[in-house]
């Protein structure tokens, strides 16, 4: 289970940066000019956010189970194909 979970985040990290890529080429460059970003380029971003919100100052650590995990690491990759879409929709649009 534990090896699953490690393999399913791995590939989440990738999917997760491919549409946070997408959606930054569609949205901030097409409206304000921003640069474009590559597919590492956002990882590393996301990496970086990863990093910063996971800084819990005088917050006691939950332990979930591995199938909470698991049942995070599905629901996230699910979202992130609803945001994929919508903003596939709105960029039609613009």
């Amino acid at each position: 289970m534990e090896f699953l979970i490690l393999v399913l985040a791995t590939v989440n990290w990738f999917w997760q940066g491919f549409v946070f890529m997408k959606v930054w080429n569609w949205f901030p460059t097409e409206l304000f000019g921003a640069p474009a970003i590559s597919l590492a380029g956002s990882m590393g971003l996301l990496l970086g956010l990863v990093f910063l919100r996971s800084i819990n100052i005088g917050k006691k650590h939950e332990n979930p189970t591995a199938e909470d995990r698991l049942k995070d690491v599905i629901s996230m990759s699910i979202s992130y194909a609803f945001v994929l879409l919508f903003g596939f929709i709105l960029q039609a649009f613009i």
